[in-house]
């Protein structure tokens, strides 16, 4: 992938900077392709193959003997959703461009872009507006599940979803509300040493409450690759020279790490943390592999994805709870989507994923 073959688009952007600033005019003529190539110092095709862009987005037309033009009844850019759609993904590949430029590989640009949404889903607020193919989704981290979100919207492009993370005691309490229709949770009890069903039994009292596995999950120790401070156990958080990097709290890791700190005698006072509190599995990973702490908690699949070396701790079960009906509608399509071949074989890919139970529904309540 080289520059040239984006330059058409870094031609197109430029033109449409210009339409939407209100330089280029609506029925103002565009410059001759000869001085374009003379400009960019590109050949006729490359000019040619960003005038057909901008004609895509409805912005130019070109006719015989007229040379090519801005239309003249042009909606402002700022207002035409298949425009302003054009725009951002002309922006997204002018990202990829700079990133492979400087050596990063596509599973690396993949990996930091989902982690950038991950973030923001964990910081902005869920939404009490619902649309009736719109599943709103609150709960734990995964990423797995943004995947199987992304593979069942492009079999069903009517549906979609409103993701929000907000670990897994939140998206049970949002549930409760009626905030969400889904939410997503790996919660263990330490009396029951079991996941999900008490809490849920707590949060959501007396309610018809249908639970839906989605993936049996590996959890350990995240460490910088070789391990420097050669820590085998959780015990050793309290080692000197370690940094622990928590997640935040409510979220399915800290339940089970506190828990185990106890478990262990491990006093909180004692184990220096990182000074801020990881809202994701892949933010745990990005903060050790970036040297701002040495170790944490989180999944298999977030250590691997940056190359950290990992020690395995515990399975987890990691469950879609939802008081909707799942019989019908979108949430009936979700749910016989989670049932199928395709989705536990998306699931199995992933490092540290089992899917041998994925999609066994239960239901809990009246």
């Amino acid at each position: 992938m080289m520059e040239k073959d984006f330059l058409y688009l870094q031609i197109a952007e430029a033109i449409r900077k210009q339409i939407i600033e209100g330089t280029i005019h609506p029925g103002d003529r565009l410059p001759p392709v000869r001085e374009l190539i003379t400009e960019w110092h590109c050949t006729p095709g490359t000019v040619h193959r960003a005038y057909k862009q901008l004609a895509n987005e409805g912005l130019i037309v070109g006719r015989s003997g007229q040379g090519t033009r801005v239309l003249s009844h042009v909606a402002h850019p700022h207002t035409t959703p298949a425009i302003r759609k054009a725009s951002l993904v002309n922006k997204a590949e002018a990202f990829l461009l700079e990133a492979v430029a400087s050596g990063y590989t596509e599973n690396d640009i993949e990996t930091a872009l989902q982690a950038a949404l991950d973030r923001w889903r964990s910081i902005k607020p869920a939404t009490p507006q619902h649309a009736e193919n719109i599943i709103r989704f609150a709960g734990s981290h995964d990423p797995v599940l943004m995947n199987l979100v992304r593979d069942f919207s492009r079999k069903h492009p009517q549906d979609g979803f409103e993701i929000h993370f907000h670990g897994s005691l939140g998206g049970l309490i949002l549930l409760s509300q009626g905030q969400v229709d889904l939410a997503g949770c790996h919660l263990w009890d330490e009396p029951t040493n079991s996941y999900n069903l008490p809490f849920v039994q707590k949060v959501l009292p007396g309610k018809k409450v249908h639970l839906v596995n989605m993936a049996i999950r590996q959890i350990g120790i995240a460490l910088p690759p070789g391990n420097p401070q050669q820590i085998n156990a959780l015990e050793q958080v309290t080692q000197p020279g370690v940094i622990w990097v928590d997640r935040q709290a409510g979220s399915g890791i800290r339940v089970w790490t506190d828990a185990h700190f106890k478990k262990y005698h491990i006093d909180p006072e004692h184990i220096h943390r990182y000074p801020h509190e990881a809202m994701t599995h892949t933010q745990v990973a990005k903060w050790i592999a970036e040297g701002s702490a040495t170790m944490g908690c989180c999944l298999e699949y977030s250590a691997r994805e940056f190359e950290l070396d990992f020690i395995p701790l515990a399975k987890e079960e990691y469950d879609l709870v939802t008081t909707q009906d799942v019989h019908t509608g979108v949430m009936k399509r979700f749910m016989d989507y989670l049932g199928s071949n395709p989705a536990r074989k998306l699931i199995a890919r992933h490092a540290g994923y089992h899917a041998t139970h994925t999609g066994e529904l239960s239901l809990i309540g009246e």
